[in-house]
């Protein structure tokens, strides 16, 4: 689709596109096959085009696009700064920051906060010097009135204690403190993500199951009202 083999987008080709159906499915072809190129690339080739990359898979970010889409370009965004440098994910994550703070339509939103969880679960420890703003975001994502954001919010936050582990201690007891509030959401979906989160937590943070132990089990029970399958199991 390029003259670098796949690993950059045809840009002349995608131009040539007027239908927004026909955009996003030159979009997909292209990242559906990206995570491999990244991979099997030639490292020292691959590092010279890894900015120009970089900066078209961001520019995605900006865009609305569907759920298949944004599950594509977070891998691609992963593969990219696991096969190369790491010094441009910050940028990555603070274009995604600056997007979920101006809440722009709900799609790209969603698209950020789920890239920035999977770029944190998977490359956490490489970008912990953004763990406050990318932390202080999503609490004020799970505030939204969108049921999706907060669901995804609620995801990301558990990303990042997956990636960044006990380098995350110092927000700790915010995550927690974010988890519990949303386990009385009025959303069967967001209570069930939160209590994820919580048990996840719980395996770097003892205060959940020590200090906080009777209100969170008490917390559990509510969450049982009315819970499905689904839910009951994750209680």
């Amino acid at each position: 689709m390029s003259s670098e083999h796949g690993l950059l987008l045809d840009s002349e080709a995608y131009n040539l596109l007027t239908k927004k159906f026909d955009k996003e499915l030159f979009i997909f072809q292209w990242l559906t096959g990206l995570e491999k190129t990244v991979l099997s690339y030639p490292r020292a080739e691959f590092k010279a085009l890894q900015p120009k990359l970089a900066t078209e898979l961001q520019e995605l970010l900006k865009s609305d696009h569907g759920p298949p889409v944004r599950r594509l370009l977070g891998n691609a965004l992963v593969a990219v700064y696991t096969t190369g440098d790491s010094y441009l994910l910050y940028d990555t994550i603070s274009v995604c920051l600056d997007l979920i703070k101006i809440k722009t339509d709900t799609s790209t939103v969603l698209g950020c906060i789920e890239i920035l969880g999977q770029l944190y679960e998977k490359l956490g420890r490489s970008a912990g010097g953004l763990f406050p703003d990318s932390l202080q975001a999503l609490i004020k994502a799970i505030k939204s009135s969108d049921v999706s954001i907060r669901k995804a919010a609620l995801s990301a936050m558990e990303q990042l204690i997956l990636g960044l582990e006990n380098s995350a201690s110092y927000g700790f007891k915010e995550l927690s403190k974010s988890f519990r509030s949303c386990m009385s959401d009025k959303s069967l979906t967001v209570r069930c993500k939160a209590v994820q989160g919580l048990r996840t937590l719980s395996h770097h943070y003892n205060v959940t199951y020590t200090t906080d132990l009777d209100s969170n089990i008490s917390l559990c029970l509510k969450v049982l009202e009315g819970a499905n399958y689904d839910c009951r199991i994750a209680v």
